[in-house]
């Protein structure tokens, strides 16, 4: 036992809490706003930690950095109340981003509380690729690595993340030696937090080990917030070393690869297309080796596939745990740096410099080319399209680093889904034309002709595309969400023949014509991309921050055409005579059809109108636009259903060309309406008043932009696919 100066003698206990909590920011306008929102929430997790504090088992320390006084403070937390232990000498004015910070704080609370256990949590706001971006001068890894300092057999338990985004592979490799778990989450955190009376309840009930609390927080964490629009990953650090060389390998493979001209997806698109977490230049890891097995190379496939394995979660993996909500779709629980997909260089969120970016340990230049692939050659893939939404954000009123970031990814994000829409019609078309025509199998069923029960004899691999669906798919849901509910899987054909031992008997025989499940995976494939693309445009508009809703009319939108790289051509920034107008004045607003016209009320000037009818307005805009997409979808389904199939034919040529044509003329339709979503979408978006762009936390008083899309439409009850 030992005495702290004024406290009493302290024994070692099996836990010790720390929780190094930093709000400090000492910069104006915007960022004080910030500040204040996160010392409120200081203040309310502390209280929270209160509730439980320090037991006979479990020491709880905390060091707070806030604007007032100015620099760090420490307190023993008690049930109920908590001890001042003073400010912390030789650092007052400074910043809690001075690594000597972090390590004079750890080093203390294990000298003057020592116990069995530790897990510190970092407590703040992330900037991506470190931790604690609100006081000018952020902890990057590497400081973060050396105020640690795991000696041997010294690491910390457990290290955890209260803030956004910062479970990363750069991050585990480089923290592998100090500490045993990672607990972070690779998406935005709620300013509510970590349940931490929860959390400590368990450590003081029972004499928990490391891991197995680790679980408990992922899934307490999970539990707190009924599960909705969070995620969290637990990682064991121990086994983080095999990261550099699974990079490595990926990395050469993508370098050759990338500017390659065979057939295939391209690299670039890979990376585009992947998941990403709350910043979009932290890619899921995992989505990103999925999407590159379509990439045209061996090397780049054999390598992805080696990755995806080492991070497949489970007991005594690398990746121990991931749990988030099923939203999420294409989120692993492991993020990793591609600034490239993001936009230009001065939209980049995270803050780091290349050379910076060099200094992490799982990326040094000097035996890994991955550095080189994110920050040069995707880059130069991409830039077409950067150019095009670094144009389009400038004139959002996006002015701080993260706010253009923001507002790029969300653009990036609703074009990447019309194109993979875009790609998805003209595969369907071309495969369902094939089955209209006769031409053979299409998307790997095959077709089967005769008598039959009813049931294919056809034998597949239940796999169409990637998709898995039974041999026996019927034409309907569950694969078909918007065809008709007559659930089939072939034609049934009656054929007329004459007896032959009786020629005046005419015997009626049923055959079946395997071609109308052969449909079911392209257009499976179909709804399913235009389901994303209505998940996204919701996403993006109910945006927390950038979404619609009331702001100040945003600069520098006027007379000139802006790029939008969303749009056919050029997007008309004020959305001009010949456009598709979106709440400008007393304009109507056309759905893209003669007889459709939807009218927004409002004076971006005098703010006479009502701001929630025109946000309301626009959201039912788009959900319109959307509704006529689905619409168009459900047609076609429902005209390849009910063709005339005669045996393995048409009763005549003729017959078979008018269906060919009605089936082209049906996905021109689907086309129009995929157009009209896509610019009625985009022209939303880039209203100047309303539009996307910096705003007010809620759109207007305690309405939120989750209502107002609701009773817009842009919602499950009147879409079908979201």
């Amino acid at each position: 036992m030992f005495t702290l100066p004024g406290q009493t003698k302290v024994n070692r206990k099996r836990w010790t809490v720390m929780l190094y909590m930093v709000t400090s920011d000492k910069e104006t306008g915007r960022s004080v706003e910030r500040a204040e929102i996160t010392e409120r929430a200081a203040i309310r997790d502390i209280r929270e930690l209160q509730r439980v504090g320090s037991t006979d088992d479990v020491n709880i320390v905390v060091q707070l950095d806030r604007r007032w006084p100015g620099y760090p403070e420490r307190y023993l937390i008690k049930k109920n109340g908590s001890t001042p232990l003073g400010s912390v000498a030789g650092v007052r004015n400074n910043s809690s981003g001075n690594p000597n910070a972090l390590k004079g704080f750890v080093d203390w609370a294990r000298k003057e509380y020592p116990a069995d256990h530790t897990m510190l949590v970092l407590w703040g706001h992330a900037y991506g690729l470190g931790f604690g971006r609100d006081h000018g001068d952020a902890l990057t890894m590497p400081e973060i690595r050396k105020a640690l300092d795991a000696k041997e057999g010294y690491a910390i338990d457990i290290l955890g993340a209260n803030a956004c985004a910062m479970c990363y592979a750069e991050a585990a490799y480089e923290l592998r030696n100090a500490a045993t778990f990672l607990v972070a989450p690779e998406v935005t955190m709620p300013f509510a937090g970590w349940p931490y009376e929860t959390i400590l309840r368990r450590m003081t009930r029972s004499d928990m080990k490391p891991d197995a609390l680790a679980e408990h927080i992922v899934t307490d964490y999970l539990d707190s917030f009924g599960r909705d629009n969070v995620a969290l990953t637990l990682l064991d650090l121990t086994k983080a070393g095999d990261l550099r060389d699974l990079v490595k390998a990926l990395a050469v493979a993508l370098k050759s690869g990338i500017n390659s001209t065979r057939t295939g997806k391209p690299v670039s698109e890979a990376f585009l297309d992947t998941a990403h977490g709350s910043v979009r230049p932290l890619i899921d890891l995992v989505d990103l080796c999925e999407r590159l097995a379509d990439v045209d190379s061996e090397a780049i496939a054999a390598a992805a596939a080696a990755m995806k394995v080492f991070l497949k979660s489970g007991p005594d993996k690398f990746v121990r745990q991931y749990e988030g909500d099923p939203d999420f779709e294409g989120l692993h629980g492991l993020g990793m740096f591609a600034p490239s997909v993001t936009g230009a260089a001065d939209l980049t969120r995270l803050e780091i410099t290349p050379e910076e970016y060099n200094k992490l340990a799982l990326v040094n230049p000097r035996s890994n080319p991955w550095s080189e692939i994110v920050h040069k050659h995707l880059r130069e893939a991409l830039a077409p399209i950067n150019q095009a939404v670094a144009e389009v954000v400038r004139n959002t009123g996006a002015t701080a680093v993260e706010e253009r970031t923001g507002v790029a990814q969300l653009l990036v994000s609703v074009y990447r889904s019309f194109v993979k829409l875009d790609e998805a019609l003209v595969s369907a078309q071309k495969h369902v034309l094939s089955v209209v025509d006769g031409n053979g199998a299409s998307k790997g069923l095959g077709a089967t002709t005769g008598k039959s029960n009813g049931k294919s004899n056809g034998k597949t691999n239940g796999k169409m595309n990637g998709r898995n669906i039974a041999p026996n798919a019927e034409f309907g849901p569950p694969y078909l969400r918007l065809a008709p509910r007559y659930r089939q899987t072939q034609y049934a054909v009656v054929q007329a023949t004459v007896d032959a031992t009786d020629a005046t008997t005419v015997v009626a025989s049923e055959t079946y014509d395997a071609r109308l499940r052969q449909t079911v995976a392209p257009l499976a494939e179909l709804e399913d991309a235009l389901a994303n693309v209505e998940r996204t445009a919701r996403r993006v508009m109910t945006n927390q921050r950038f979404g619609l809703g009331e702001d100040q009319v945003k600069a520098g939108l006027g007379e000139d055409q802006v790029k939008a790289g969303l749009g056919e051509d050029q997007v008309k920034a004020g959305l001009g005579e010949d456009q598709v107008k979106a709440g400008l004045g007393e304009d109507q607003v056309k759905a893209g059809l003669g007889i459709l016209s939807l009218r927004i009320a409002t004076d971006t000037g005098s703010r006479s109108a009502s701001p929630i009818g025109t946000v309301t307005a626009m959201y039912r805009q788009v959900a319109l636009a959307l509704q006529l997409s689905e619409e168009a979808v459900a047609k076609i389904e429902s005209l390849v259903q009910s063709l005339p199939m005669n045996g393995s034919g048409y009763q005549d040529g003729n017959t078979k060309q008018r269906w060919m044509d009605q089936v082209t003329r049906s996905f021109r339709e689907l086309r129009d309406m995929v157009d009209n979503a896509k610019s009625t979408t985009v022209s939303v978006l880039l209203q100047p008043t309303y539009g996307l762009g910096p705003s007010p936390q809620t759109t207007q008083g305690t309405v939120s932009r989750e209502q107002l899309a609701i009773a817009g439409g842009l919602s499950s009850r009147v879409l079908r696919l979201m």
